[in-house]
């Protein structure tokens, strides 16, 4: 059963912006006093019972009761997931690590923001990192021509999200969005580099970065030409593919990549995942009807709109990097384990070009 959305936290609610505990508040306690975080804290009985058991006081306020034991359907290093059967269909707690904390306190903005196109959680605690959603219903991950079909209505109505929410930029980042605006991006190049340069082995992935680096002054032209587009920053999921589409209205979930910064970034991840189930190249068919249903919103594919769209995506890598190395810098060696170069991938296209 798929639950209406409730609204955002009240004003001086738990996890509310501008309540007593927010980050950057006087006192406010940092996302490990609240049990703790990682695989080593979310695999234990003892968490999951003090996680369900706040869930269950929010619940229960909201007339809400739970029906049976909570099942933890995802457990990675950098995320957990419980399930909650109850009176009212399925609960989802969800508690990021540092890496992608920050949704917790942006989904309640764009829920706020953007209305209906956006998920609400029933609440959210700052302190702990943990965010309570209702259940949005199946999840898109097929190819068949139907979910194209919702694949392309959902990526309308992302951008025309992304348009409602240009106004509330200062909004998201103050709730912890990374600020990958165009002029910010050959500055992002630097600390991505280096941040990379951390996780390198071996003699060919250095060399990857050193290739990246020496892409500056093409990386300053394209965010040149996003800046003078005639499209403002907003928010950018960042890693916009179908598993993070409800079938449901076609809205879009999971906002821990998210950022600030040119619209059009999104295609990045958006437009491979339309092409690499399929099989084929981003000129197919398939794949420009999806480009053109997200265009749709800015005017369609005219040729300044293409021209910005390729700077975007190119300069979409930085963020897939800084993205990656958050989670990155939060793991030890043995939980990067094959995501341990995921950084230095995303940089290598810059210079070595995009491969699907």
């Amino acid at each position: 059963m798929t639950l209406p959305d409730p609204p955002p936290p009240a004003s001086g609610a738990p996890g509310a912006p501008g309540a007593p505990g927010a980050p950057g508040a006087p006192g406010a306690p940092t996302q490990g006093e609240g049990g703790g975080v990682g695989l080593a804290v979310w695999s234990t009985p003892q968490w999951r019972e003090h996680a369900t058991a706040w869930a269950d006081d929010v619940l229960s306020a909201l007339g809400i009761r739970r029906t049976g034991e909570a099942q933890q359907p995802h457990l990675r290093a950098w995320s957990t997931v419980l399930r909650l059967p109850t009176s009212a269909g399925s609960v989802w707690l969800k508690a990021p690590g540092p890496g992608t904390v920050t949704e917790v306190a942006l989904t309640p903005v764009l829920a706020r923001r953007g209305g209906d196109r956006v998920l609400a959680p029933y609440a959210v605690d700052l302190a702990r990192g943990w965010l309570l959603l209702p259940d949005g219903g199946a999840v898109l991950a097929t190819n068949t021509p139907a979910s194209l079909e919702v694949w392309n209505d959902a990526l309308r109505g992302y951008a025309v999200l992304q348009l409602e929410l240009t106004p509330h930029v200062d909004e998201m980042l103050a709730a912890g969005a990374p600020d990958h605006r165009p002029d910010r991006l050959p500055g992002l190049l630097d600390e991505v580099v280096a941040g990379a340069g951390r996780h390198a082995r071996t003699a060919e992935e250095r060399s990857m970065l050193g290739a990246a680096r020496k892409d500056r002054t093409r990386v300053e032209d394209l965010a040149g030409l996003l800046a003078q587009g005639a499209q403002a920053p907003t928010v950018q999921h960042d890693d916009l593919h179908r598993d993070n589409v409800f079938l449901d209205r076609a809205r879009v979930f999971d906002w821990g990549d998210a950022v600030v910064a040119h619209p059009f970034s999104s295609l990045l991840v958006a437009l491979r995942d339309t092409a690499e189930p399929l099989g084929v190249g981003l000129d197919d068919p398939r794949v420009v009807a999806a480009r053109d249903a997200y265009l749709q919103a800015w005017g369609g594919p005219t040729a300044d709109n293409l021209a910005v769209l390729s700077a975007a995506r190119t300069l979409g890598v930085l963020s897939r990097a800084a993205s990656w190395l958050r989670v990155l810098d939060s793991l030890s060696d043995d939980e990067s384990g094959d995501v341990r170069d995921a950084a230095i991938r995303w940089l290598a296209m810059l210079s070595a070009g995009e491969r699907l």
